[in-house]
């Protein structure tokens, strides 16, 4: 039925011709044991805490481990995991020589580790001597130390010890692990169309998912199955029938942690961010202490579940960070995590995609034009519709009304489309994905005009790390959930440090706070407005046609950020919960004034930093480099490149945004 693969070839002779590079002095201290590697011990659990101590959840190691011996391996998924990592395997030395001469090359023009390629062996010494640090001399170390196992054992003992140590996700590391985990059966009752699919899950865990992003699973699924057929590793009716076969999953258990959202972006955080293995996040009895405040977290859930209780309603998510710090103190991913276990506060790092958001992406404008010698009295055009330069439809303002010319503040307050893309244009929308990327959010290396009105995906974490950066003055902190992880000895393996980064000048951040002030004040955000009298800044944000809604905002104490839409995509929100039309100034402001409330009780009134007399509002960029001063834009701006004073990227061709003509602007 499947085609030859030879399971017992062993490569020695092809590891003795290359042996006069191997030191024999490191191959003998540092080339792991695989049969003791392959049979880890279960380990201890791991304790995560809130900053109060108490205990909100645990990483358990009991399906850590199901180590398989190499005469054992099933003969589906040698295939699927050869034809998807390494279809030379059982040809090479332990490297593929002229891959890494070329990736050598490159990393060393490059100054860094750019190209992948690592042959099985090579992952196998990453998993268990040398990490996963992209280093050029570490793929050195990593390639010598590959070429001494080749010497000392078979290329299956070798497989056997790759797939007992490699991370499958869901805290499964080791393919019988992860069989279990997926598919509730044994590594050997795996169909060559499950093997497939655990095979593409292999190079990033979490991003490939298939309870978290199916559509992706399934297509990674189909390209390994392809490549099987491409190297005839298995008959043209097995792979057929194999591609005919959708793997069925098995449903994921219940999760028993009090913030089952929370404690997901912990594990996402140290596996993905701070670089820690899986052994030692599910079976290194850490004690994990993190930045989560309970009474805020309880705040956010109590919140989404009053104002969104059906199950048919939409989901919604959010992030609250605190701008002095970056600690992350409450995160909520939705509405139910035993439903999906995708992470929609953490956007396409949550297993899932992020979303448009809409008008409040507007703040980012303003920085750069205030950065750029703006004022917030400035003239700007206000009509009601408008088509940018190379667009084939044109942006409407959310009234589908004109405003003849208003003030900047005001276009801010009343979130005015036109006026907001004209001002794009005029800025130069890479200048703006520059000031939003250095406010830690990620984009397109090319944006249009459209960048205006949120027509690229972002989360509401990363919304709600760029709004703290506002009440920071300007100084951007990365956000982070954990505080420190402390070893079983007492050693601490990591400790936090907020390191502020000045993204945009103090006078600038306090500019466009006093803008949105506005919009809470007597803008589209007034339902946003907190108890007491405590002064806020906040924007509202809403897609086209309802499909999703947004409100960001900060006091100088804490900012959060709440988005609602439905997980399967950008469908429209209407009639939901008495509400006509979801727009950001609705539940989603509603939510996010009841979680502040929550949150800041018995906390005092802290008013913002006072912001650059208005009529001297054009020196917001002083200490930014190479301010350009920009007209006031009372009319569209003819197409020209942008101003040549302050470095940009040249001008190229905007992509379009993602989804949907983007008329709406609340």
């Amino acid at each position: 039925m499947f085609g030859a693969v030879a399971l017992a070839a062993t490569g020695l002779g092809v590891a003795d011709a290359v042996s006069p590079f191997i030191r024999p002095r490191l191959a003998a201290a540092h080339a792991p044991n695989l049969a003791r590697a392959s049979r880890l011990p279960l380990g201890r659990t791991t304790v995560i805490t809130a900053n109060d101590g108490s205990v909100i959840g645990t990483f358990r190691p009991e399906r850590l481990h199901v180590p398989l011996p190499p005469d054992r391996l099933p003969k589906v998924v040698t295939i699927a995991v050869t034809a998807a990592e390494d279809a030379s395997f059982f040809h090479h030395p332990g490297v593929n020589l002229a891959g890494l001469a070329r990736s050598l090359r490159t990393d060393v023009g490059s100054g860094s580790v750019q190209q992948g390629g690592s042959s099985i062996t090579q992952q196998l010494v990453k998993n268990l001597v040398t990490g996963h640090q992209q280093t050029i001399k570490r793929k050195v170390i990593e390639a010598r130390i590959a070429l001494a196992l080749e010497h000392r054992y078979s290329k299956r003992e070798i497989l056997a010890a790759y797939l007992n140590t490699t991370y499958f996700g869901e805290g499964a590391s080791g393919i019988g692990a992860a069989a279990l985990t997926y598919f509730g059966k044994e590594a050997n009752d795996l169909t060559l169309s499950e093997a497939a699919m655990l095979a593409a899950i292999i190079p990033a865990p979490s991003r490939y998912n298939p309870r978290v992003d199916p559509a992706t699973a399934e297509r990674r699924r189909r390209l390994v199955l392809g490549r099987v057929q491409e190297l005839h590793l298995a008959s043209h009716a097995a792979v057929r029938a194999a591609l005919a076969e959708a793997p069925s999953l098995r449903p994921p258990e219940s999760t028993t942690s009090r913030y089952p959202y929370f404690v997901d972006y912990v594990r996402r955080y140290l596996l993905d961010d701070v670089g820690l293995s899986p052994e030692q996040v599910f079976a290194g009895g850490l004690r994990i202490e993190t930045t989560l405040e309970p009474r805020v977290q309880d705040a956010a859930v109590a919140a989404i579940r009053r104002h969104l209780p059906k199950a048919t309603d939409p989901q919604a998510a959010m992030a609250v960070v605190r701008p002095i710090s970056g600690d992350v103190v409450a995160l909520v991913g939705g509405r139910d995590w035993n439903r999906s276990h995708v992470n929609m506060a953490l956007g396409d790092k949550g297993g899932g995609v992020g979303r448009q958001p809409g008008s409040s992406f507007k703040p980012f404008v303003l920085a750069t034009a205030l950065q750029q010698g703006a004022s917030l009295h400035m003239p700007v055009a206000a009509p009601e519709s408008y088509t940018p330069a190379g667009a084939k439809k044109p942006v409407h303002n959310y009234s589908h009304k004109g405003y003849g010319t208003v003030t900047l503040a005001r276009a801010v307050a009343q979130s005015i489309n036109t006026s907001f893309v004209m001002l794009a244009e005029r800025v130069g929308p890479n200048r703006v994905a520059a000031t939003a990327r250095s406010l830690g959010i990620d984009l397109p290396r090319w944006t249009g005009a459209s960048i205006a009105i949120g027509a690229y995906e972002t989360s509401p974490l990363a919304m709600a790390g760029g709004f703290a950066a506002f009440a920071n003055d300007g100084r951007f902190i990365p956000p982070s959930p954990v505080r420190r992880v402390i070893a079983p000895d007492g050693s601490v393996l990591v400790d936090y440090r907020a390191d502020p980064r000045q993204a945009i000048s103090p006078a600038t951040a306090r500019l466009v706070t006093s803008a949105l002030q506005g919009v809470i004040a007597g803008g589209t955000g007034t339902a946003a407005q907190l108890a007491g009298g405590r002064p806020a800044a906040g924007k509202t944000g809403t897609t086209d046609d309802y499909s999703n809604a947004w409100f960001v905002g900060y006091t100088p104490q804490l900012a959060a950020a709440t988005w609602v839409g439905f997980g399967e995509g950008n469908i429209p929100m209407r009639g939901i919960e008495g509400v006509a039309q979801m727009t950001g100034g609705t539940i989603p402001a509603i939510i996010w004034r009841e979680v502040m409330n929550a949150a800041l009780r018995d906390r005092p009134v802290v008013p913002f930093r006072p912001a650059p007399d208005r009529a001297a509002s054009a020196s917001a960029a002083a200490g930014a480099p190479s301010p350009t001063p920009i007209a006031p834009v009372t009319d569209p701006p003819a197409p020209s490149p942008p101003p040549t004073a302050a470095p940009a990227p040249a001008p190229a061709p905007a992509p379009a945004p993602a989804k949907g003509r983007h008329k709406h602007g609340r």
